[in-house]
C-alpha cells in the first residue's frame, strides 16, 4: 500500500472512497435517525417576530445598528 495518494494505485484510490462513502452515510443515517426519534418539537420550533428597529450604539455620528 502506497503512502502518498499521487504515487497510490487504483485499489488505494476504491478503498478512500468507500470509506468516505460508508462515513457520509452513517452521519446521514445518524442525523435523520436523531430528527425522527425527537418528539418535543413544540419546545424547538419557535416562530420570532420582527419588532421596531433599535439603536444599540452611536460612535461620533455613525450609528450601529
Amino acid at each position: 500500500m502506497s503512502h502518498t495518494l499521487v504515487g497510490a494505485d487504483r485499489q488505494t484510490h476504491l478503498r478512500i472512497v468507500a470509506v468516505a462513502l460508508a462515513a457520509a452515510t452513517a452521519v446521514v443515517a445518524v442525523s435523520v435517525t436523531t430528527r425522527i426519534m425527537r418528539t418535543d418539537r413544540a419546545e424547538w420550533l419557535q416562530v420570532v417576530k420582527v419588532g421596531t428597529p433599535t439603536l444599540a450604539a452611536v460612535l461620533d455620528a455613525t450609528s450601529v445598528r
